[in-house]
């Protein structure tokens, strides 16, 4: 299928073709011939998807995950922009960020508490259908307070998180990957150490030797104003 460049797309511009996980939105439906014309959410690049395509590869999406919204703005000079985000409060700071700030116009935040129990957060009835609660907004404030101070997602590495685990717990090949590395860690903190030693042992030495040097010269200027140098008349 044939995909043509955006409005705004300059004429030496590559356009890519339709890949997986692309974002469209739909323009136009012809019902005769089974067909839909969509633009692309990132570069406006327009293309017609016929009936067996659609059946087999589209599908249609109501909501997306906050990682796979990062750098997309929802609205434009010609369509408003309005993003609602489904948020746990166990979410970090930086993914709630992101989910606050895609819509060009309204941004809305939905928190709802991560239980481990699914019975316990829904109580359901004699029918078997799960009724929800609903919070209230000082709830909802007071949970996104304590997201946005406790919730901290620092970049960890997968060596930071081995360190941490208890060596019983990992295979022998990587328990004795880090035992020689704690070797090589201890033997460069005590060279560490020692380079110090030797560096706060010459800044003292060097202290006294300037110490002795001024007292010197300060006992020479002394003995000589003491001589009674002069000329008499």
């Amino acid at each position: 299928m044939a995909v043509h460049s955006g409005a705004h797309a300059r004429r030496d511009e590559c356009i890519d073709q339709v890949r997986n996980g692309n974002r469209w939105r739909v323009l136009g439906v012809d019902t005769q011939r089974d067909r839909i014309a969509a633009e692309r959410t990132t570069d406006q690049a327009r293309v017609i998807f016929d009936a067996d395509y659609l059946r087999e590869h589209i599908t249609l999406g109501y909501a997306g995950t906050v990682h796979s919204a990062q750098g997309t703005t929802i609205g434009n000079h010609t369509q408003p922009g309005i993003c609602w985000t489904i948020l746990s409060d166990r979410a970090s700071r930086a993914v709630a960020y992101v989910g606050m700030t895609r819509g060009r116009d309204e941004n809305h935040l939905a928190i709802y508490p991560a239980v481990t129990n699914e019975a316990y957060d829904h109580q359901g009835d004699d029918a078997g259908i799960h009724q929800t609660s609903r919070g209230t907004r000082r709830a909802a404030a007071h949970a996104l307070y304590h997201v946005v101070t406790a919730n901290d997602d620092r970049a960890r590495t997968m060596h930071t998180v081995v360190a941490r685990t208890q060596r019983e717990s990992l295979p022998d090949r990587v328990a004795a990957l880090l035992e020689r590395n704690d070797q090589r860690r201890a033997r460069r903190a005590q060279a560490w150490r020692q380079h110090a030693a030797q560096t706060d042992a010459r800044e003292a030495s060097l202290q006294r030797l300037s110490a002795t040097t001024y007292e010197h010269i300060a006992r020479e200027r002394s003995r000589s104003r003491d001589s009674g140098y002069g000329l008499e008349l």
